[in-house]
Protein backbone atom coordinates (compact mmCIF):
# COMPACT_ATOMS: atom_id res chain seq x y z
CA UNK A 1 0.00 0.00 0.00
CA UNK A 2 2.76 2.27 0.69
CA UNK A 3 4.53 1.91 -2.57
CA UNK A 4 1.36 2.76 -4.44
CA UNK A 5 1.15 5.75 -2.81
CA UNK A 6 4.45 6.59 -3.40
CA UNK A 7 3.91 6.34 -7.02
CA UNK A 8 0.81 8.30 -6.74
CA UNK A 9 2.75 10.84 -4.86
CA UNK A 10 5.54 11.10 -7.35
CA UNK A 11 3.54 10.86 -10.65
CA UNK A 12 1.20 14.12 -9.56
CA UNK A 13 5.06 15.94 -8.84
CA UNK A 14 6.03 15.24 -12.01
CA UNK A 15 2.58 16.08 -14.09
CA UNK A 16 3.32 19.61 -11.88
CA UNK A 17 6.51 19.87 -12.98
CA UNK A 18 5.84 19.29 -16.70
CA UNK A 19 3.15 21.30 -16.68
CA UNK A 20 5.11 24.27 -15.17
CA UNK A 21 8.41 23.53 -17.40
CA UNK A 22 5.60 23.81 -20.52
CA UNK A 23 4.89 27.51 -19.45
CA UNK A 24 8.21 28.63 -19.24
CA UNK A 25 8.75 29.34 -23.11
CA UNK A 26 5.30 31.70 -22.85
CA UNK A 27 6.40 33.36 -19.82
CA UNK A 28 9.94 34.32 -21.52
CA UNK A 29 8.50 35.24 -25.11
CA UNK A 30 6.25 37.43 -22.94
CA UNK A 31 9.10 39.04 -20.93
CA UNK A 32 11.06 40.58 -24.45
CA UNK A 33 11.45 44.54 -24.13
CA UNK A 34 12.67 44.96 -27.62
CA UNK A 35 12.63 43.01 -31.06
CA UNK A 36 13.51 43.89 -35.02
CA UNK A 37 13.09 42.77 -38.26
CA UNK A 38 15.01 43.13 -41.53
CA UNK A 39 13.51 44.26 -44.82
CA UNK A 40 15.32 43.48 -47.67
CA UNK A 41 14.86 43.56 -51.45
CA UNK A 42 14.59 40.06 -51.53
CA UNK A 43 12.01 39.95 -48.27
CA UNK A 44 9.53 42.71 -49.35
CA UNK A 45 6.23 41.97 -47.25
CA UNK A 46 3.03 44.11 -47.25
CA UNK A 47 2.20 43.09 -43.88
CA UNK A 48 3.06 41.05 -40.59
CA UNK A 49 1.92 40.93 -37.74
CA UNK A 50 2.72 39.27 -33.91
CA UNK A 51 2.03 39.62 -30.26
CA UNK A 52 5.84 40.48 -28.87
CA UNK A 53 6.52 42.13 -25.87
CA UNK A 54 3.28 41.68 -24.21
CA UNK A 55 1.54 43.96 -27.25
CA UNK A 56 0.65 43.80 -30.70
CA UNK A 57 3.29 44.96 -33.57
CA UNK A 58 2.76 45.20 -37.70
CA UNK A 59 5.43 46.22 -39.82
CA UNK A 60 6.31 45.73 -42.90
CA UNK A 61 7.83 47.67 -46.54
CA UNK A 62 6.74 47.74 -50.21
CA UNK A 63 7.71 49.62 -53.15
CA UNK A 64 6.10 52.89 -53.67
CA UNK A 65 6.97 54.49 -56.97
CA UNK A 66 10.68 54.94 -56.92
CA UNK A 67 11.23 54.87 -53.22
CA UNK A 68 10.63 51.85 -50.62
CA UNK A 69 8.50 52.55 -47.63
CA UNK A 70 8.90 50.83 -44.34
CA UNK A 71 6.64 51.07 -41.63
CA UNK A 72 6.20 49.74 -38.08
CA UNK A 73 3.50 49.80 -35.48
CA UNK A 74 3.48 48.52 -32.16
CA UNK A 75 0.46 48.61 -29.27
CA UNK A 76 0.30 48.07 -25.72
CA UNK A 77 -1.81 48.31 -23.13
CA UNK A 78 0.00 48.27 -20.42
CA UNK A 79 3.43 49.48 -21.04
CA UNK A 80 5.00 53.07 -22.38
CA UNK A 81 6.44 51.35 -25.75
CA UNK A 82 7.74 53.01 -28.70
CA UNK A 83 7.68 52.01 -32.57
CA UNK A 84 10.74 52.56 -34.92
CA UNK A 85 12.21 52.21 -38.86
CA UNK A 86 15.64 52.60 -40.59
CA UNK A 87 16.30 52.71 -44.56
CA UNK A 88 19.98 52.75 -45.27
CA UNK A 89 21.13 54.93 -43.15
CA UNK A 90 18.14 57.20 -42.46
CA UNK A 91 15.61 56.39 -39.00
CA UNK A 92 12.56 57.72 -37.63
CA UNK A 93 10.91 56.37 -34.34
CA UNK A 94 7.57 57.34 -33.00
CA UNK A 95 9.41 58.18 -29.67
CA UNK A 96 8.21 56.72 -26.59
CA UNK A 97 4.27 56.59 -26.11
CA UNK A 98 1.75 56.20 -23.33
CA UNK A 99 0.47 52.43 -22.40
CA UNK A 100 -2.63 52.12 -24.56
CA UNK A 101 -1.74 54.38 -27.14
CA UNK A 102 -0.40 53.69 -30.59
CA UNK A 103 3.16 54.16 -31.85
CA UNK A 104 4.09 54.58 -35.49
CA UNK A 105 7.20 55.18 -37.51
CA UNK A 106 7.49 55.18 -41.25
CA UNK A 107 9.89 55.74 -43.54
CA UNK A 108 10.70 56.41 -47.34
CA UNK A 109 13.88 56.34 -49.05
CA UNK A 110 15.68 54.21 -52.24
CA UNK A 111 14.39 51.18 -53.22
CA UNK A 112 18.10 49.69 -52.90
CA UNK A 113 18.51 50.29 -49.46
CA UNK A 114 17.72 47.91 -46.74
CA UNK A 115 15.12 48.74 -44.44
CA UNK A 116 14.47 47.98 -40.51
CA UNK A 117 11.92 47.68 -38.19
CA UNK A 118 12.13 47.80 -34.69
CA UNK A 119 9.49 47.80 -31.82
CA UNK A 120 10.56 48.99 -27.80
CA UNK A 121 8.78 48.50 -24.22
CA UNK A 122 9.84 50.24 -20.85
CA UNK A 123 9.59 47.86 -18.00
Amino acid sequence: MFKKQKYALSAAALVGVLSLSSLTPALAADEATSGSVELTNARITPFGSQSVGGGTWSYGTENVGSQKHVWSIYDHAKKSHKASTRLGSDSDTSGWKYAGTTAKSEIYGSKSATGHAYWDVIE
